[in-house]
């Protein structure tokens, strides 16, 4: 066999007295070599045209060393970036690389102990910073230019004992509330990681609360002095709390973050556009509708979506933060389904805050109702969190969604006529939905996209299809209200006049037709975030009605 002459193996000494040692082509480094440089620098790994290429390894005459990818001379791709003495902060990256600067996702390691996780952008870590400590602790917030713990931040301890508030110099330091893993909470003042001036002590087994002065380590000896208020006695006994006072936990976040926070010029005019005046204006009468109007341009609705999607507007970066915390938060839902609770509450507690009477007053239109407010808040930031929320539900509830989907699957393979049978639906009509089913698919053989009043369960089992893919609780009891419409203009054409006991059992039919996946869950969801005022309309019923059907 021919040896292959194309690419020779050999040393050669540069005049500058660089060193090359490994394999060439066509006059250039090509293949695997090592290459010793004049500044002590050298590089043994893989070449391609006198570049570095492929996977490498290169130690630097000033201790540093890197091992992992390289494309066209850089480092690009998966690599460690060991800093050897020339770091006071950190002993070595590991993560991603794009024309020799971290990108992507990362960790960097510390002297102290912690690794810092995040995403990092052309050589920066991205907010928000994620700590972890050995223990299983974890840090999620601001850091100084020294990686300590400064300004508004997360502790989340091996205990499950969090804490969220103000840090200085690595301790808590503030205004902060601490919430222990039986629910326990401490909303008060810290000075130097102790609990030290006003607070508040709620107890998680019931509603007992200290109001008063503290001073001490909670995990030690505590001063207190001040006014306790001791739970009705009916509640002694209750189930542990898991929700916090609403809005506490977030509110050194509000007040850090829109301190002093000076309008830039687009904001302004945001702010211009929200206020300016209107000839005219009109209250939705649907609360999930279209909002306040006005004939001089645009919705004042559009215009508080505008402001909460711009991230140069203080309320829109505060929305996007807390986006990015509560992602960092629950980054990996696997591993914290049991978490579930405290992942609602929160956001209920954020929401909370971030209330139509707060916005108002922060932006000084007085033309933004609730409905207004609470609609593009959870238009804005769902879709945010979405993926992640309901991955956490879905985890929780994986049983009872499996349970409910077993259960279509065995429905569906039987008759027809048993599946009415099973649903409830009178014997009498059963020949005739039969027959007006069977209309339905024709029609649909020859109009793709016929008239929902034409064919009427068809139209309710799309509807309710389609309740999966939308991520706001509006947009999804939009789609039940759909689908019961749709019910009711296939019933009408059944019977003169109807009550639960027809409707219920043929939203049932159409429900188990539409084989929805993790059906427990979104009903878990859509009752958690459902407004109070919606629950007692007709939205709240048509949700019952979901609920009764999932468990029928």
């Amino acid at each position: 066999e021919a040896p292959d002459v194309s690419r020779r193996k050999l040393k050669y000494e540069f005049a500058s007295g660089a060193v090359y040692d490994g394999e060439w082509k066509a006059a250039k480094f090509n293949g695997k070599g090592t290459y010793t440089l004049t500044s002590g620098d050298v590089y043994s790994g893989g070449f391609l045209n006198g570049k570095q290429h492929g996977y490498g390894g290169l130690q630097y005459a000033d201790s540093r060393r890197y091992e992992g990818a390289w494309r066209h001379g850089k480092r690009h791709g998966k690599g460690t970036l060991h800093f050897g003495d020339t770091d006071e902060h950190a002993s070595k990256f590991v993560g991603s690389w794009n024309e020799n600067v971290q990108h992507g996702e990362g960790e960097l390691h510390l002297l102290s102990g912690q690794v810092l996780k995040t995403i990092w952008r052309l050589g920066h870590p991205t907010y928000p910073a994620v700590l972890h400590w050995a223990s299983g602790s974890r840090y999620i917030g601001d850091l100084s230019e020294d990686f300590q713990r400064e300004g508004f931040g997360i502790c989340i301890y091996s205990n499950c004992d969090r804490y969220y508030g103000s840090w200085a110099l690595d301790k808590r330091h503030g205004r902060g509330m601490f919430v222990t893993s039986k629910g326990t909470e401490y909303n008060g003042e810290w000075q130097d990681d102790l609990m030290e001036g006003k607070g508040t002590l709620r107890f998680g087994t019931d509603e007992s609360t200290f109001y008063g002065k503290f001073s001490g380590d909670w995990n030690e000896v505590l001063d207190v002095s001040g006014n306790f208020r001791l739970a009705q006695q009916d509640n002694a006994m209750r189930t542990l709390r898991m929700s916090t006072s609403r809005g506490d936990k977030w509110d050194c976040f509000f007040s850090m973050r829109l301190l002093n926070d000076e309008l830039n010029e687009q904001a302004a005019v945001l702010n211009e556009m929200i206020n300016r005046p209107r000839s005219s204006s009109q209250d939705s009468a649907d609360p999930l509708g279209a909002g306040s109007t006005a004939a001089s341009g645009g919705s004042v609705r559009d215009d508080l979506q505008k402001i909460l999607y711009c991230r140069n507007h203080p309320l829109g970066k505060l929305l996007a933060e807390f986006a990015s915390i509560f992602e960092a938060l629950y980054y990996r839902p696997e591993e914290h389904y049991m978490h579930l609770a405290t992942a609602v509450d929160d956001l209920q507690a954020f929401m909370h805050l971030m209330s139509g009477s707060f916005i108002r007053k922060f932006l000084g239109c007085q033309a933004l109702m609730n409905d207004d407010c609470t609609e593009v808040l959870q238009a804005v930031l769902f879709p945010e969190i979405y993926s992640t929320l309901f991955a956490l539900y879905n985890l929780k509830y994986e049983q009872q969604n499996a349970q409910i989907q077993t259960c279509i699957q065995v429905l569906l393979e039987q008759p027809l006529l048993d599946r009415m049978r099973v649903c409830g639906i009178d014997e009498q009509y059963h020949k005739t939905v039969e027959e007006m089913l069977d209309s339905d698919i024709k029609l649909k053989a020859i109009d793709l996209d016929p008239s929902a009043d034409l064919t009427p369960f068809q139209g309710a089992v799309n509807a309710l299809r389609e309740l999966s893919v939308r991520q706001t609780v509006g947009g999804k009891l939009s789609c039940i209200k759909q689908a019961a419409r749709r019910v009711e203009t296939l019933l009408k054409k059944l019977i003169d006049n109807f009550g639960a006991d027809e409707f219920l059992p043929m939203f049932c039919f159409a429900m188990l037709h539409a084989g929805m996946p993790e059906l427990y869950s979104e009903c878990a969801f859509m009752e958690d975030f459902m407004e109070d005022d919606l629950r007692f309309s007709v939205y709240g019923y048509m949700l019952a009605q979901l609920q009764v059907a999932a468990g029928f």
